[in-house]
């Protein structure tokens, strides 16, 4: 009986401790945006672990990851309506209000590619730019997306890019 106990627990070591050092992807999210809001919960209360783990496929090292954030106070993300991108994939565009470590602001737009393996929704990719240093009004963030979603379906139409964000970041 007492070999058994120690069986189970030894296996559940293992178990435990190979997940963890694997740095097991995490579940799925029923929505795009509840992926996304995820991410700038887990970023904005300092665990990057748990918004790294939300890609789809990793965009950098976590090391890299985690020092990018390193000077993030907090993110108050606006998402846009997502729209259809490639097969299983929706794209979600966005205003991000980043207030840093020294309550300097920093307001971006641009758009995430959100994909669904199969297991719920990840993040596969993100284009961004910066458009001001300084919190926009809710009325400013609701034209920019509206705006944004437009521009994206005329551009789509005219250069058929049907599967890609406007902003491209390089």
């Amino acid at each position: 009986m007492t070999r058994r106990i120690c069986l189970m627990l030894a296996l559940c070591a293992l178990l435990v401790l190979g997940a963890s050092a694997a740095g097991a992807q995490a579940t799925g999210y029923v929505s795009p945006q509840a992926a996304l809001y995820a991410f700038y919960n887990a970023i904005s209360l300092h665990d990057t672990l748990s918004a790294w783990q939300l890609w789809y496929a990793a965009p950098s090292s976590y090391d890299a990851f985690r020092a990018g954030y390193a000077n993030t106070q907090y993110v108050l993300p606006y998402f846009g309506t997502p729209a259809a991108g490639a097969p299983g994939t929706m794209l979600v565009p966005a205003v991000l209000v980043s207030v840093q470590t020294d309550n300097t602001v920093q307001a971006y737009i641009g758009c995430y590619t959100t994909i669904n393996p199969g297991a719920g929704w990840l993040i596969q990719s993100g284009s961004f730019r910066q458009f001001a240093a300084v919190t926009p009004d809710a009325a400013t963030v609701s034209v920019l997306l509206s705006i944004f979603l437009f521009l994206r379906h005329q551009v789509a139409m005219f250069f058929r890019l049907e599967h890609s964000c406007l902003l491209h970041v390089q």
